[in-house]
């Protein structure tokens, strides 16, 4: 088998970079199997705000606003509201229209299902995980590399954003649970 450092770390093309604040995957477990998808920091993210509406409406805090009899903390508290519904969305729309990633522990595959590839890939052909460096952008990948038919080395993304230090988390998960070999060395 191909070793990992042997494998190109030339970026695969993706033209989309995430941002954010927050961790936007992880991988979660249910039933036996595990799913990489949309991180519950968009939950906690809701919760916070919602927290905060709370404690806004609860202040002592009579001042009016522009809006005739409504007061300040009333457009406070439903604008942090606002805010949390607004970063609780893309949850539900990257679980539904982004790729799934399912392991199955117990089989030993790891099913993938993205507009870019589809498939069932074996965990005796798994190569490694990668962390490849956009140049373009700045931001980082993380990409599963895997002996395809015919002997070719296949890569996929797993994951792009800004920040390095949710690519090398997702990464260490792998890592951790399934005992996927990662480089965390961007050239």
């Amino acid at each position: 088998m191909t070793p990992l450092n042997d494998i190109p770390r030339v970026s695969l093309d993706i033209r989309y970079n995430n941002r954010g604040l927050f961790p936007h995957v992880g991988i979660h477990r249910r039933n036996g199997l595990f799913r990489q998808e949309s991180s519950y920091s968009h939950f906690w993210f809701f919760g916070v705000m919602g927290t905060v509406a709370a404690i806004v409406l609860l202040l002592p805090w009579e001042t009016a606003s522009a809006f005739g009899e409504l007061k300040l903390k009333y457009l406070i508290a439903g604008g942090c509201v606002f805010g949390g519904l607004f970063g609780l969305l893309p949850y539900f729309i990257r679980n539904a229209f982004g790729q799934l990633i399912t392991i199955d522990p117990e089989a030993k595959t790891l099913r993938i299902l993205s507009g870019q590839f589809s498939g069932l890939i074996s965990w005796n052909d798994i190569i490694g995980l990668q962390i490849c460096c956009q140049e373009n952008d700045g931001g980082f990948q993380l990409n599963l590399v895997w002996m395809g038919e015919g002997g070719t080395v296949r890569r996929h993304c797993l994951l792009k954003h800004w920040r390095r230090a949710f690519v090398v988390r997702l990464g260490s998960q792998y890592e951790a649970l399934f005992g996927f070999p990662f480089s965390r060395h961007c050239h």
